[in-house]
Parts: structure tokens; C-alpha cells; sequence
């Protein structure tokens, strides 16, 4: 008795992974199978499902998904930032930088006139 319990959770545990393969429904396959062992055979001989159970559209996976777009902001929208070079390594920092991010050496902050 024990030997035919073991023999249809192997059978089960086999049709649960061929039901996957063929995109049928895992749970009830298992079930049945467990049941039912000579159903394996069945299963093996179904043809795979490529939309779905019961031709059903299959929903996405994560997986499946693309990437969202990145939103277009226009350029006039975005605020200018008002930038000048590092007098010691001549790459692009802001105006009112005290330190450059680039060379970390100190720099004197400029003062800008902000009246349209």
C-alpha cells in the first residue's frame, strides 16, 4: 500500500512538471496523476498549449513585461542650471559650489545677479 503511494507521488511530481511545460493547469494534473497514475500518459501525449488554458489569452509574467518608457519632459519645462568651470580641473560645477565634486579643492562660490 505504502509502495503505491510513493509510485503515484512520483507520477504526480512528473506530471506536474510536463504540465508546466505545456502550460496546462499544474494543480489538477498533480491531483489526478495522484489518483489516477496511468493519466501520466495521458498528459504526455497532450499537445502544448501556446495561449492558454482552454485557449484563454495567457496572462504576462513579470518577466514577460517590457520596461516602461521613460516620461519625455521638454526642455523648457527643466530649470537651467547655471554652471561654470573649476578653475583647477576645468570640469563643469555650479556657480555657488564652495568645493568642486570633480577635484575636491575649494573654490570661490560666485554671486549672481538673479533680476529678470
Amino acid at each position: 500500500m505504502i509502495a503505491y503511494f510513493v509510485f503515484a507521488f512520483v507520477f504526480a511530481c512528473c506530471s506536474w512538471t510536463v504540465a508546466r511545460q505545456k502550460n496546462r493547469d499544474c494543480l489538477w494534473w498533480f491531483i489526478l496523476t495522484f489518483l489516477c497514475p496511468l493519466l501520466f500518459v495521458l498528459l504526455v501525449c497532450l499537445p502544448k498549449i501556446e495561449n492558454g488554458i482552454l485557449g484563454q489569452p495567457k496572462e504576462k509574467r513579470v518577466a514577460d513585461l517590457e520596461p516602461p518608457k521613460p516620461l519625455a519632459i521638454p526642455e523648457q519645462s527643466m530649470p537651467q542650471r547655471k554652471t561654470r568651470e573649476c578653475p583647477y580641473c576645468a570640469e563643469d560645477i555650479l556657480v555657488k559650489a564652495k568645493v568642486c565634486k570633480h577635484c575636491g579643492r575649494d573654490v570661490d562660490p560666485l554671486e549672481i545677479d538673479i533680476t529678470r
